[in-house]
């Protein structure tokens, strides 16, 4: 249980600073949920339903709307899974995207990694710790206000 993982006064402290969901669901497999998440719609209204789902380029995903709604005053960033498309994520609207090749790795000491070019390198590192690294690359190297998903 988090509060005993991190104690129960810091776990107060944490959710009186944030926003907590009291009622919520959920997709019983990842693109579906992904897609909802980043659309803020159902699957069915975004046709993702199911795995291997893509998603269709006139969807307006969260880091479009930021964009859109301050002006460009953010830099956006996805780092990790996609799965929504075999287009390159950036085209939906975000600034920077890295992650793995496919929906997932079968080895996560031996992934490819689709690089900002759109080009592949294998990699080595542990998929979790590389993912984070990449992910604080790119915050330290902004200098605008940002939104960055890691997934």
């Amino acid at each position: 249980m988090l509060t005993s993982a991190i104690g129960k006064n810091e776990y107060s402290n944490w959710i009186n600073s944030g926003i907590t969901f009291n009622n919520n669901w959920v997709y019983p497999v990842c693109s579906p949920t992904r897609a909802c998440i980043i659309t803020g719609k159902y699957g069915f209204r975004t046709g993702v339903e199911w795995v291997y789902e893509d998603l269709s380029i006139s969807e307006t995903i969260l880091h479009k709307y930021i964009k859109q709604e301050t002006n460009n005053a953010y830099a956006t960033a996805l780092v990790g899974k996609w799965h929504l498309g075999t287009e390159n994520p950036k085209d939906w609207g975000m600034d920077y995207y890295t992650g793995p090749s496919g929906g997932g790795v079968f080895n996560y000491y031996n992934w490819e990694l689709r690089n900002e070019d759109g080009s592949y390198t294998l990699q080595t590192d542990y998929i979790t710790e590389k993912e984070t690294d990449l992910a604080i690359d790119w915050v330290n190297d902004q200098t605008k206000p940002w939104f960055l998903w890691l997934s």
